[in-house]
């Protein structure tokens, strides 16, 4: 499943409540690392990224089609791909089993490069989707499955901003209520 909207209305909060005034400031972010074996490493051959000191609220207006999920005080965390930065294809790991999305959230776009690269499987891929980051004009949306392979493409010139986050979905809300005739009867 992969999902992409404009956002008609994005506001941002610090959960810390510090300013964001230079929220795209380089030097408020670190190298993001990755989880191997258990263990958070930098690891630049996989990805040149980084993550943002805070993490923060969004407030999002979109259209979701009625996918049944709730933003509601979710933290997202900002991610900053300066000139050559890039994430090699992956999946995000599950958190736990409600984790079914990744959620990105695009400001209007400065930079050149940086495409996000979606696929089904890793060799013989059956679906492939090229989103056009740096493209985007407004804010957009982009959901996908943490079934999915992905990576984001070198970035070519400026500064590529994404906000990140898992989207956790209630079992219930995946499967139609069915019931037998005989349950609706009087």
């Amino acid at each position: 499943m992969i999902f992409i909207s404009e956002c008609t209305q994005a506001n941002v909060y610090s959960v810390s409540r510090k300013s964001i005034k230079n929220i795209k400031n380089l030097e408020n972010f670190t190298p993001k690392t990755a989880t191997v074996n258990g263990v958070a490493i930098v690891d630049e051959t996989q990805r040149n990224c980084l993550v943002h000191h805070d993490n923060f609220f969004l407030d999002l207006n979109f259209d979701h089609h009625d996918m049944n999920f709730n933003l509601l005080n979710t933290q997202f965390e900002l991610l900053g791909y300066p000139i050559g930065g890039f994430f090699n294809v992956h999946r995000d790991r599950q958190r736990d089993a409600k984790h079914k999305y990744t959620i990105l959230v695009y400001p209007k776009s400065t930079y050149t490069g940086g495409d996000l690269i979606l696929k089904d499987s890793l060799e013989n891929a059956t679906s492939v989707t090229v989103i056009e980051t740096s493209k985007f004009t407004t804010w957009m949306v982009v959901i996908f499955s943490i079934d999915l392979y992905h990576e984001s493409k070198e970035v070519i010139s400026g500064s590529k901003y994404v906000f990140k986050s898992e989207i956790y979905v209630n079992e219930n809300s995946l499967r139609e209520e069915k019931y037998e005739d005989s349950q609706l009867a009087d």
